[in-house]
């Protein structure tokens, strides 16, 4: 629910481990600090 209206969050937290994913929604509030730090597991991993 929280990346229902973000496609593009949505395809990239398909991506990432589930728990990464989990802590990211539980750590961060922002809708852009989300996708920063998605985007950041998807480039480092």
């Amino acid at each position: 629910m929280a990346y229902k209206d973000d496609k593009f969050l949505r395809q990239a937290v398909a991506e990432i481990p589930w728990s990464h994913n989990l802590m990211i929604l539980n750590m961060v509030k922002s809708v852009q600090e989300r996708e920063y730090y998605i985007q950041a597991v998807l480039k480092m991993g």
